[in-house]
């Protein structure tokens, strides 16, 4: 998994070779973003096909998991986590500076 912190948000991309869209689960749990495939088995004697299970701590207060966006495109999972915008965040402390 790669990821890439800007100041919009954080772009996820999970390499999930022999997976299809339809065999792709992304969900949010509290602080955590929980990305999961699984692949069909290659032959007849294969047990199972190819899975794959990647997660992601962010910092809750930061990003907005209302907003998360993904696409999967020929085994390549790409996930955005979008930030909050500075007025939409709640928990910002303004300082009178003297």
């Amino acid at each position: 998994m790669k990821g890439k912190d800007t100041f919009y948000g954080v772009f996820l991309r999970v390499d999930m070779p022999g997976v299809g869209k339809e065999s792709v689960k992304v969900r949010i749990e509290k602080d955590t973003v929980i990305m999961k495939g699984e692949g069909q088995k290659d032959f007849e004697d294969d047990e199972l096909g190819p899975r794959y299970y990647f997660s992601i701590q962010l910092p809750i207060e930061q990003y907005n998991t209302d907003g998360v966006k993904a696409n999967m495109v020929n085994g390549v999972l790409k996930v955005f986590v979008p930030k909050f915008k500075l007025k939409e965040r709640t928990n910002l402390l303004h300082v009178t500076v003297f």
